[in-house]
Protein backbone atom coordinates (compact mmCIF):
# COMPACT_ATOMS: atom_id res chain seq x y z
CA UNK A 1 0.00 0.00 0.00
CA UNK A 2 2.89 2.26 0.17
CA UNK A 3 6.54 1.36 -1.04
CA UNK A 4 6.96 2.42 -4.55
CA UNK A 5 8.11 -0.79 -6.61
CA UNK A 6 10.11 -0.81 -10.02
CA UNK A 7 7.38 -2.34 -12.62
CA UNK A 8 10.29 -5.25 -12.95
CA UNK A 9 8.39 -6.20 -10.05
CA UNK A 10 6.70 -8.61 -12.59
CA UNK A 11 9.66 -10.36 -12.30
CA UNK A 12 7.44 -13.19 -10.04
CA UNK A 13 5.88 -13.65 -13.15
CA UNK A 14 6.76 -17.22 -13.34
CA UNK A 15 9.38 -17.86 -11.22
CA UNK A 16 7.88 -21.08 -9.79
CA UNK A 17 10.71 -23.33 -9.98
CA UNK A 18 11.60 -22.77 -6.34
CA UNK A 19 14.77 -25.01 -5.35
CA UNK A 20 14.86 -25.03 -1.70
CA UNK A 21 12.70 -26.55 0.79
CA UNK A 22 12.62 -23.36 3.17
CA UNK A 23 11.69 -21.72 -0.14
CA UNK A 24 8.73 -24.46 -1.00
CA UNK A 25 7.46 -24.40 2.15
CA UNK A 26 7.14 -20.64 2.25
CA UNK A 27 5.32 -20.99 -1.03
CA UNK A 28 2.70 -23.92 0.22
CA UNK A 29 1.68 -21.63 3.02
CA UNK A 30 2.31 -17.96 2.78
CA UNK A 31 0.43 -17.31 -0.38
CA UNK A 32 -2.95 -18.63 2.24
CA UNK A 33 -2.35 -15.95 4.59
CA UNK A 34 -1.52 -13.26 2.43
CA UNK A 35 -4.21 -13.98 0.09
CA UNK A 36 -6.45 -13.94 3.18
CA UNK A 37 -5.28 -10.31 3.97
CA UNK A 38 -6.22 -9.41 0.31
CA UNK A 39 -9.48 -10.64 0.70
CA UNK A 40 -10.03 -8.22 4.35
CA UNK A 41 -8.32 -5.08 2.05
CA UNK A 42 -11.19 -5.83 -0.41
CA UNK A 43 -13.79 -6.28 1.93
CA UNK A 44 -16.98 -6.01 0.07
CA UNK A 45 -15.74 -6.31 -3.15
CA UNK A 46 -15.02 -10.28 -2.04
CA UNK A 47 -18.65 -11.99 -3.07
CA UNK A 48 -20.31 -15.09 -4.25
CA UNK A 49 -21.66 -15.49 -7.75
CA UNK A 50 -24.37 -18.22 -7.19
CA UNK A 51 -24.77 -18.62 -11.27
CA UNK A 52 -20.80 -19.19 -11.99
CA UNK A 53 -20.80 -21.08 -8.42
CA UNK A 54 -17.71 -19.24 -7.40
CA UNK A 55 -15.63 -16.68 -5.56
CA UNK A 56 -14.93 -13.49 -6.63
CA UNK A 57 -12.52 -10.79 -6.12
CA UNK A 58 -13.51 -7.33 -8.00
CA UNK A 59 -11.03 -4.96 -8.06
CA UNK A 60 -11.85 -1.15 -6.90
CA UNK A 61 -11.94 -0.37 -10.55
CA UNK A 62 -14.54 -3.41 -11.06
CA UNK A 63 -12.07 -6.00 -12.46
CA UNK A 64 -12.61 -9.33 -11.67
CA UNK A 65 -10.84 -12.63 -10.45
CA UNK A 66 -13.76 -15.54 -10.35
CA UNK A 67 -12.10 -18.60 -8.63
CA UNK A 68 -14.86 -22.06 -8.50
CA UNK A 69 -14.93 -23.97 -5.53
CA UNK A 70 -15.53 -27.36 -7.26
CA UNK A 71 -13.76 -27.67 -11.01
CA UNK A 72 -15.00 -31.12 -11.38
CA UNK A 73 -18.62 -29.22 -11.86
CA UNK A 74 -17.24 -28.74 -15.43
CA UNK A 75 -14.86 -30.89 -17.66
CA UNK A 76 -14.41 -27.41 -18.86
CA UNK A 77 -12.76 -28.93 -22.55
CA UNK A 78 -14.06 -32.31 -22.69
CA UNK A 79 -16.43 -31.47 -24.76
CA UNK A 80 -15.92 -29.65 -28.15
CA UNK A 81 -18.52 -28.05 -30.35
CA UNK A 82 -18.11 -27.90 -34.18
CA UNK A 83 -19.56 -24.50 -36.11
CA UNK A 84 -20.27 -24.24 -39.87
CA UNK A 85 -16.98 -26.43 -40.75
CA UNK A 86 -14.91 -24.33 -38.71
CA UNK A 87 -12.40 -25.56 -36.00
CA UNK A 88 -13.48 -27.11 -32.25
CA UNK A 89 -14.54 -24.10 -30.17
CA UNK A 90 -14.22 -24.45 -26.46
CA UNK A 91 -17.53 -25.33 -24.26
CA UNK A 92 -15.98 -24.20 -20.73
CA UNK A 93 -18.96 -22.18 -19.65
CA UNK A 94 -18.49 -23.04 -16.53
CA UNK A 95 -14.20 -22.26 -15.99
CA UNK A 96 -12.43 -22.95 -13.11
CA UNK A 97 -10.88 -19.81 -12.93
CA UNK A 98 -11.71 -16.73 -14.75
CA UNK A 99 -10.37 -12.86 -15.34
CA UNK A 100 -13.16 -10.47 -16.38
CA UNK A 101 -12.31 -6.98 -17.71
CA UNK A 102 -14.67 -3.78 -19.36
CA UNK A 103 -14.40 -4.99 -23.17
CA UNK A 104 -14.66 -1.44 -23.97
CA UNK A 105 -10.82 -0.32 -23.76
CA UNK A 106 -9.75 -3.33 -25.83
CA UNK A 107 -12.39 -2.39 -28.24
CA UNK A 108 -10.66 0.69 -28.22
CA UNK A 109 -7.40 -0.48 -28.67
CA UNK A 110 -8.66 -2.10 -31.51
CA UNK A 111 -9.10 -5.76 -30.39
CA UNK A 112 -10.96 -8.39 -32.78
CA UNK A 113 -12.90 -11.29 -31.07
CA UNK A 114 -12.95 -13.31 -34.16
CA UNK A 115 -9.28 -13.39 -34.51
CA UNK A 116 -9.25 -14.42 -30.31
CA UNK A 117 -7.11 -17.91 -30.25
CA UNK A 118 -8.93 -20.91 -29.18
CA UNK A 119 -7.16 -23.18 -27.16
CA UNK A 120 -7.52 -26.52 -24.73
CA UNK A 121 -6.98 -24.77 -21.18
CA UNK A 122 -7.77 -20.96 -21.90
CA UNK A 123 -10.85 -19.30 -23.80
CA UNK A 124 -10.54 -15.63 -24.77
CA UNK A 125 -13.74 -13.95 -25.71
CA UNK A 126 -15.95 -10.83 -26.20
CA UNK A 127 -19.10 -10.89 -24.36
CA UNK A 128 -22.37 -8.44 -23.30
CA UNK A 129 -19.89 -5.81 -23.15
CA UNK A 130 -17.23 -7.79 -21.32
CA UNK A 131 -13.13 -9.10 -22.22
CA UNK A 132 -13.59 -12.31 -20.52
CA UNK A 133 -10.47 -15.13 -20.00
CA UNK A 134 -11.52 -18.52 -19.17
CA UNK A 135 -9.25 -21.46 -17.57
CA UNK A 136 -9.41 -24.94 -17.43
CA UNK A 137 -7.52 -26.36 -14.85
CA UNK A 138 -8.97 -29.96 -14.69
CA UNK A 139 -11.55 -32.02 -12.85
CA UNK A 140 -10.47 -31.56 -9.55
CA UNK A 141 -13.27 -31.87 -6.90
CA UNK A 142 -12.73 -30.20 -3.56
CA UNK A 143 -13.95 -30.70 -0.09
CA UNK A 144 -17.48 -29.12 0.48
CA UNK A 145 -16.79 -25.86 2.61
CA UNK A 146 -19.64 -25.23 5.19
CA UNK A 147 -22.62 -22.56 4.03
CA UNK A 148 -23.31 -20.31 6.28
CA UNK A 149 -20.87 -21.73 8.45
CA UNK A 150 -18.09 -18.42 7.96
CA UNK A 151 -18.61 -15.50 6.13
CA UNK A 152 -18.21 -15.48 1.80
CA UNK A 153 -14.73 -14.06 2.30
CA UNK A 154 -13.83 -16.89 4.92
CA UNK A 155 -15.48 -19.33 2.65
CA UNK A 156 -13.27 -17.87 -0.41
CA UNK A 157 -9.67 -18.16 1.23
CA UNK A 158 -10.48 -21.97 2.47
CA UNK A 159 -11.46 -22.68 -1.41
CA UNK A 160 -8.21 -20.85 -2.68
CA UNK A 161 -6.38 -22.96 0.35
CA UNK A 162 -7.60 -25.77 -1.63
CA UNK A 163 -6.20 -24.70 -4.60
CA UNK A 164 -3.08 -23.99 -3.73
CA UNK A 165 -2.43 -27.29 -2.35
CA UNK A 166 -3.50 -29.17 -5.29
CA UNK A 167 -1.96 -27.05 -7.63
CA UNK A 168 1.16 -25.58 -5.98
CA UNK A 169 3.49 -25.63 -9.30
CA UNK A 170 1.13 -23.01 -10.05
CA UNK A 171 1.65 -20.42 -7.16
CA UNK A 172 5.19 -18.28 -7.68
CA UNK A 173 6.93 -16.45 -5.30
CA UNK A 174 9.70 -13.71 -5.85
CA UNK A 175 11.47 -12.70 -2.91
CA UNK A 176 13.15 -9.17 -3.85
CA UNK A 177 9.50 -7.50 -4.55
CA UNK A 178 7.17 -9.63 -2.05
CA UNK A 179 4.96 -10.86 -4.84
CA UNK A 180 3.18 -13.82 -4.94
CA UNK A 181 1.12 -14.88 -7.77
CA UNK A 182 -1.22 -17.21 -9.50
CA UNK A 183 0.04 -18.73 -13.09
CA UNK A 184 -3.82 -19.32 -14.54
CA UNK A 185 -2.86 -20.03 -17.99
CA UNK A 186 -0.94 -19.31 -21.50
CA UNK A 187 1.18 -16.75 -19.30
CA UNK A 188 -1.72 -14.46 -17.86
CA UNK A 189 -1.50 -14.38 -14.54
CA UNK A 190 -3.08 -12.90 -10.98
CA UNK A 191 -0.27 -11.06 -8.60
CA UNK A 192 -0.76 -9.87 -4.77
CA UNK A 193 1.66 -8.24 -2.37
CA UNK A 194 2.96 -10.47 0.61
CA UNK A 195 2.55 -7.38 2.92
CA UNK A 196 -0.07 -5.18 1.81
CA UNK A 197 1.05 -2.14 3.92
CA UNK A 198 4.52 -1.71 2.43
CA UNK A 199 3.64 -2.32 -0.90
CA UNK A 200 1.90 0.17 -3.32
CA UNK A 201 1.00 -2.76 -6.00
CA UNK A 202 -1.34 -4.94 -3.63
CA UNK A 203 -3.15 -6.42 -6.74
CA UNK A 204 -2.51 -6.92 -10.30
CA UNK A 205 -3.81 -8.40 -13.26
CA UNK A 206 -1.02 -9.91 -15.60
CA UNK A 207 -2.04 -10.00 -19.30
CA UNK A 208 0.19 -12.10 -21.74
CA UNK A 209 -0.21 -9.61 -24.62
CA UNK A 210 0.92 -11.99 -27.87
CA UNK A 211 -2.54 -13.65 -28.13
CA UNK A 212 -4.40 -10.16 -27.94
CA UNK A 213 -1.86 -8.32 -30.35
CA UNK A 214 -2.55 -10.81 -32.71
CA UNK A 215 -5.88 -10.25 -32.16
CA UNK A 216 -5.64 -7.02 -33.43
CA UNK A 217 -4.70 -5.04 -29.71
CA UNK A 218 -2.42 -2.12 -29.93
CA UNK A 219 -1.25 -2.30 -26.21
CA UNK A 220 -0.05 1.44 -26.68
CA UNK A 221 -3.60 2.20 -27.32
CA UNK A 222 -4.94 0.24 -24.24
CA UNK A 223 -6.25 2.63 -21.50
CA UNK A 224 -5.52 1.57 -17.75
CA UNK A 225 -2.93 -0.83 -18.50
CA UNK A 226 0.93 -0.57 -18.45
CA UNK A 227 3.16 -2.83 -21.48
CA UNK A 228 6.54 -4.01 -19.71
CA UNK A 229 9.36 -5.77 -19.58
CA UNK A 230 9.53 -8.67 -16.79
CA UNK A 231 11.77 -11.22 -16.24
CA UNK A 232 10.59 -14.57 -16.04
CA UNK A 233 12.47 -18.28 -15.55
CA UNK A 234 11.90 -21.20 -17.42
CA UNK A 235 11.69 -25.12 -16.13
CA UNK A 236 15.54 -24.80 -16.03
CA UNK A 237 15.75 -21.48 -14.14
CA UNK A 238 16.90 -19.83 -16.73
CA UNK A 239 15.70 -16.14 -16.56
CA UNK A 240 14.52 -13.96 -19.70
CA UNK A 241 12.91 -10.94 -19.98
CA UNK A 242 9.44 -10.80 -21.95
CA UNK A 243 6.60 -8.28 -22.13
CA UNK A 244 3.64 -8.16 -20.07
CA UNK A 245 0.02 -5.95 -19.62
CA UNK A 246 0.16 -5.19 -16.26
CA UNK A 247 -3.12 -3.49 -14.60
CA UNK A 248 -1.74 -2.46 -10.73
CA UNK A 249 -4.01 -1.58 -7.54
CA UNK A 250 -3.36 0.51 -4.67
CA UNK A 251 -5.56 -0.76 -2.05
CA UNK A 252 -6.76 1.40 1.03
Amino acid sequence: MKRTLLWAFGALVLALGLGSCAESDVVGKAPVTTYDALIKALGPRVTWAEADQSYVLESPLGDKFLMAKDFSRDNGMASMGVADGKAPVAKMESPDLELEFDASPFIAAGLDASKLPVDEQVQYMLEDGKFMIHFDWGSTQFTAIPVPATTVQGQAIQSFEQVVSTFRDRVGYHEQFDHFGLALGDGNMLEWAKELASNDKDLVFVLNPEPLVKAGLDPAKLAGWKLSKVKVKDAGGQTSEVEKLLRPFNLP
